[in-house]
């Protein structure tokens, strides 16, 4: 199975939080890893054993 772009999009329109193969919300996920550019993160998922990383650049600053 495929990863396309449409389920690349409605798994980042719904935050990440299932596999964008087969539906599942048992994921496995790594600690972050970082360089000068961007995060990511490795996920594996536990049903059906697909494995992606979620990659993470900077959208925003908020003052605190």
């Amino acid at each position: 199975m495929k990863l396309t772009r449409v389920k690349k999009k409605k798994y980042m329109d719904k935050a990440g939080n299932k596999c964008p193969y087969c539906g599942s919300d048992d994921l496995d996920c790594s600690r972050f890893h970082s360089d000068s550019s961007c995060a990511w993160q490795n996920i594996i998922c536990a049903d059906c054993g697909k494995e992606w990383r979620d990659v993470y650049t900077l959208t925003d600053i908020e003052e605190i």
